[in-house]
C-alpha cells in the first residue's frame, strides 16, 4: 500500500458535531462540488430537516438526489421526492430558482419521449455558468435519449476545454506534497555544575595556593632561588598545558558527540529518505556510490539530529522530506564551494593541542619535582605534606576545570552552530512554502478527474461507435496504478497520482469493458485493455470487505474467470484524530461512484437481460429497440461464452 500525504489542516469537510443547518448545508455543497453525492446528500438533507430551506438549498438538494445514480437507484421515498420537486416548483425568483427550474425541465423532459429538448437546452445555455456546469456534471447517469446526447456533447466540450485549465500540469504534483514541518534544531545541553562540585574546587584552590606559597617560602629561606623559579615557571607552564588540554578534550568531545545510533520504526524511514536524496543528488564530478561514502559523517550527524527532534507520535516523515531534500543539496553546494567538511575539521582534535598539553605536563612535573626534592632538603616533613596536598587538590581542581570549561565553550558553540543552520533551514522552509502556495484544493482535483473521466468515456465510444443514448447504463471503476502517490485532506477522499480507470458499457449487446491509465500530473490517458462479454456469461459480482475498511470486488464469469479490483484503504496510521479507516475508505469509494458501479454489475450478474430489459425500457419503447436477443458484435466478428480480450 503506498504511503500517504493526508493535509490534515484543510478544512473543507470539516463539520463541528453542534453545526448549524447553514454550516451543514455549505459542507454539503463542498462534497457535492468535489463529487461525492452521497455525503453530500446526507448533509445536505440534514440541513433542510434543520429548517434551512432556501431557493439555493432546493438546488443543490434535487442535484444531490440524482447525482452519480440512476433512476433505478433511487429509493420510493426518493422517486416520491423527486416527483414532488417536479410538480411544486417554489415561488421564488432568483439565479438558483432558475437553476432549479432548469433542472426541473431536464429531468421531465428526460421522461418525455414527445418533449422538444430544444427549450430545456435553450434555458440552460442562458443559465448562469456555475448553476448550468453544476447541472451538466450531476445530470449525466439520469438521463436518456437525444437529450441526453445533447447534454454529452455540451458536457464534453467543457471537459475538453477544462481538462487543463488553471495550471494543472504546473499544480497538480503539489496536491501530493506533505504540508512542511516547521524547521527545527537539536537544542544544546547546557552546562551543568552541581554547588558540592564548585565548592570543592575552591577548597581546592586553596588548598593549592597555600601549598605553593608554602613551597616558595620553604625555597626562599633556603635561598635555593633556582628552584623557586624553577617552581614558578611550572606552575605557569602547568596552567598553560592545562588550557591546551581543555581545548583538546573539547574538540574531541566535540567530534564524538556529532555520532549516533541508529534505531528502528520513524529512524528507519528516515533513513530511506536519506538514502533516496543523498543518492539523487550528487556533485557532477563524483559518482551517488562514492558520494554515499564521502558524506558518511556529515550525513549521518544530521540523521540523527532529525531523528531526534522530530521524533513524535504524529510526525510523518512525508512532513520532513523537504528538510532532508535541503540537506542533501546542501551537502553537494558545500562539496562545490569545498566546505563539505567545515564543520567535521573545526571537530576534529588538532594533534598540536594534544601535544602542547603533554609537553606542558611533562615540563611542569618535571619542574614542580626539582622544586619538591629542593624543599625536601630543607624541611622533609612540611615539604612532603605540601607537595601531597598539591598534588591531589590539583587533580581535583584541574578535573573541574577541565569539565567546566569545556562544557561551557561547547555549549557556546553549539548555540552559534544552531543558530547559523537554523537561519539556512528557515530560509527554505519559507521558499517551500512558497512553492506550495498555490496547491490544488480537493475541489480542483476533482474537477480535473472527472474532465478525464469524460474523455476516457469519450474514447471508450468512439471506440464501439456508440452514442450515449446506445448505452442503458455505464459505471467507472478506478484503482491506483502508474505514477506513484496519494494524498488526501481531511475528512475527504484519497487521490491518486496515477490511476486505471475501467469504464463498463452496458448496452443491448452485452458489457463492454474499456480500461485506461491516466497520469493526473499531466492528464494523459493511455488505453490499456477492451474486454468484451455478453450478459450470460456474467456468474456473479463478489465483494469482500478487509479489515483495512477496504474494498475487493470481482467480476466472476462462467467459466471461473475473475475480474477483480481493489478499492481504496486506510491503514490506521493514515487516519486523523477524528476520523476511521471505515469512513474514509466510504469517502473514497463515494468519490468514485464505487455504489453505482456495483449496482450496475450486481444487477447484470443477479438477473441478466432481464435487468437490462428493465433498466432499457424507457429507451425501448421511446426508440423502438428490441435487440436483447442479438449476437454481440465488436466490429470483428461474434464473441462467444469467453471474453475477448483487446489489449492495446
Amino acid at each position: 500500500m503506498q504511503a500517504g500525504v493526508i493535509l490534515g489542516d484543510v478544512m473543507t469537510y470539516q463539520i463541528r458535531e453542534d453545526a448549524t443547518p447553514e454550516e451543514k448545508f455549505e459542507v454539503g455543497v463542498n462534497f457535492l462540488e468535489s463529487l461525492i453525492p452521497g455525503r453530500a446528500r446526507e448533509l445536505i438533507d440534514e440541513a433542510f430537516a434543520g429548517g434551512h430551506s432556501t431557493s439555493k438549498v432546493h438546488f443543490y438538494r434535487l442535484l444531490a438526489l440524482v447525482s452519480g445514480r440512476s433512476r433505478s437507484e433511487l429509493s420510493a421515498e426518493e422517486t416520491a421526492r423527486l416527483k414532488h420537486a417536479q410538480n411544486n416548483p417554489i415561488p421564488v425568483t432568483d439565479k438558483w430558482s432558475d437553476g432549479l427550474r432548469v433542472t426541473i425541465m431536464i429531468l421531465d423532459s428526460a421522461q418525455r419521449s414527445d418533449a422538444d429538448i430544444r427549450v430545456p437546452l435553450k434555458e440552460l445555455d442562458a443559465l448562469d455558468p456555475v448553476q448550468s456546469s453544476l447541472i451538466l456534471r450531476n445530470l449525466e447517469q439520469f438521463l436518456e435519449g437525444p437529450l441526453e446526447d445533447q447534454m454529452w456533447h455540451r458536457s464534453l466540450e467543457r471537459a475538453k476545454s477544462s481538462q487543463l485549465a488553471d495550471r494543472r500540469v504546473d499544480r497538480v504534483w503539489k496536491f501530493f506534497q506533505a504540508q512542511p514541518a516547521h524547521p527545527r534544531v537539536r537544542p544544546p545541553q547546557p552546562p551543568v555544575t552541581r554547588p558540592v562540585s564548585r565548592s570543592i574546587a575552591g577548597a581546592s584552590a586553596v588548598i593549592i595556593s597555600a601549598s605553593a606559597v608554602y613551597l616558595g617560602v620553604l625555597l626562599a629561606e633556603e635561598s635555593q632561588l633556582g628552584a623557586l623559579a624553577v617552581l614558578l615557571v611550572s606552575v605557569a607552564v602547568g596552567v598553560s598545558g592545562l588550557r591546551h588540554d581543555i581545548e583538546w578534550r573539547f574538540r574531541y568531545a566535540a567530534s564524538r558527540s556529532a555520532s549516533g545510533s541508529r534505531s528502528a520504526g520513524f529512524a528507519s524511514e528516515v533513513d530511506r529518505e536519506f538514502r533516496y536524496y543523498f543518492t539523487k543528488y550528487h556533485p557532477d564530478d563524483v559518482d551517488s556510490s562514492t558520494w554515499w561514502i564521502l558524506t558518511e559523517s556529515a550525513r549521518q550527524s544530521v540523521r540523527d539530529e532529525l531523528v531526534e527532534v522530530y521524533r513524535e507520535r504524529d510526525m510523518p516523515v512525508v512532513r520532513i522530506k523537504w528538510l532532508i531534500r535541503h540537506e542533501a543539496r546542501q551537502a553537494v553546494r558545500r562539496w562545490n564551494s569545498g566546505t563539505l567538511d567545515e564543520y567535521s575539521r573545526d571537530l576534529e582534535p588538532f594533534l598540536h593541542m594534544g601535544t602542547i598539553a603533554v609537553l606542558g605536563a611533562g615540563l611542569s612535573g618535571s619542574g614542580l619535582l626539582w622544586a619538591v626534592v629542593a624543599a625536601v632538603q630543607a624541611r622533609p616533613l612540611g615539604a612532603v605534606c605540601a607537595t601531597l596536598l598539591l598534588l591531589g587538590a590539583g587533580l581535583v581542581w584541574a578535573r573541574y576545570r577541565l569539565d567546566s570549561t569545556r562544557s561551557s565553550r561547547l555549549f557556546a558553540a553549539e548555540q552559534d552552530e544552531n543558530r547559523a543552520v537554523l537561519a539556512v533551514r528557515r530560509a527554505e522552509f519559507d521558499r517551500w512554502r512558497k512553492v506550495l502556495a498555490d496547491r490544488p484544493s480537493d475541489r480542483e482535483i476533482a474537477t480535473w478527474l472527472d474532465c478525464d473521466r469524460k474523455i476516457i468515456f469519450d474514447r471508450a465510444l468512439r471506440h464501439y461507435r456508440l452514442k450515449p443514448s446506445d448505452v442503458i447504463s455505464h459505471a467507472f471503476a478506478e484503482l491506483p496504478a502508474g505514477r506513484p502517490g496519494r494524498a488526501r485532506v481531511r475528512h475527504g477522499p484519497w487521490r491518486y497520482r496515477g490511476y486505471r480507470i475501467s469504464v463498463f458499457l452496458l448496452t443491448m449487446d452485452g458489457v463492454r469493458q474499456f480500461d485506461a491509465v491516466l497520469d493526473l500530473d499531466t492528464g494523459e490517458i493511455s488505453d490499456r485493455e477492451r474486454m468484451n462479454y455478453r450478459f450470460d456469461v456474467i456468474a456473479s459480482v463478489r465483494v469482500t470487505r478487509a479489515a483495512s475498511a477496504a474494498q475487493t470486488f470481482a467480476l466472476v464469469l462462467v467459466n471461473g474467470q475473475e475480474i477483480k479490483m481493489n478499492t481504496a484503504e486506510s491503514a490506521l496510521g493514515e487516519v486523523l484524530e477524528d476520523e476511521t479507516p471505515e469512513a474514509v475508505a466510504r469517502i473514497t469509494q463515494d468519490a468514485a461512484g464505487l455504489q453505482h458501479t456495483l449496482s450496475v454489475l450486481e444487477g447484470v450478474a443477479a438477473e441478466g437481460k432481464e435487468w437490462v430489459r428493465r433498466r432499457g425500457a424507457p429507451v425501448l419503447r421511446t426508440f423502438g429497440f428490441h435487440a436483447l436477443t442479438c449476437p454481440f458484435r465488436d466490429h470483428g466478428g461474434l464473441v462467444g461464452s469467453t471474453p475477448r480480450r483487446l489489449s492495446t
